[in-house]
């Protein structure tokens, strides 16, 4: 990430995209009152704009949230309709599907992600990876050492192929049922965005990067 993009309103989202480099994991950390589709929206508009490949990861139906809200906020939603979706478990298809995967454990989740994924991803071109709901993973974790194992899920995929994640996080349900998780996630990440209110408007601010 460029230290010189450090927070701006969201229609600057496309300098903070910009500034984030190929292989990075960014974690967008975000509020229940925050409309978080708003960014994703304009994430996926900026890696259409660049003829990326873009792959959703949907758990739990979050991604039907999105556009929900996408459609209340007056947002094409439509712009979801032609991205690749993998779905972690739920019911709801929002995208193109290409595959549906149970809430297995980690390790077999990992594998099976992969076998789905990668016969639809040009290895050539960059993937711009949108991860939604993955707190909903780490609470339901059924001990300390799955929340771990689903914490290092993430690393197994840097090197796997040319994606950069976004992992959007609501932090406040996280911190309620694990207080502990979040700081780890932060250490994962190489760069951390918060979304919030600017002057009565919904802006980002970068709280850390690892470049």
């Amino acid at each position: 990430m460029n230290g010189n993009i450090l927070k701006g309103f969201i229609k600057n989202a496309p300098q903070l995209f910009e500034g984030v480099r190929e292989g990075e994991t960014v974690l967008i950390e975000y509020s229940p009152i925050i409309n978080s589709a708003v960014i994703l929206h304009e994430l996926i508009l900026w890696a259409k704009e660049n003829e990326y490949q873009v792959v959703i990861d949907d758990t739990l139906d979050t991604l039907a949230i999105y556009k929900n809200k996408m459609d209340l906020k007056g947002l094409n939603s439509e712009v979801l309709n032609d991205i690749k979706v993998v779905k972690i478990g739920g019911t709801l298809d929002v995208g193109d599907v290409i595959g549906h995967l149970a809430l297995k454990e980690p390790h077999i989740r990992v594998k099976e992600y992969l076998e789905v994924a990668l016969p639809h991803l040009d290895s050539e071109k960059r993937i711009i990876n949108p991860v939604l709901g993955f707190e909903k993973l780490l609470i339901l974790s059924e001990s300390s050492r799955e929340v771990f194992t689903n914490l290092s899920m993430i690393l197994s995929f840097v090197s796997t192929f040319r994606r950069t994640a976004f992992y959007f996080v609501n932090v406040d349900a996280l911190e309620q049922a694990i207080p502990w998780a979040l700081p780890l996630l932060e250490e994962i990440a190489t760069t951390v965005v918060e979304l919030g209110r600017v002057n009565n408007g919904l802006g980002f601010s970068v709280k850390s990067y690892g470049f």
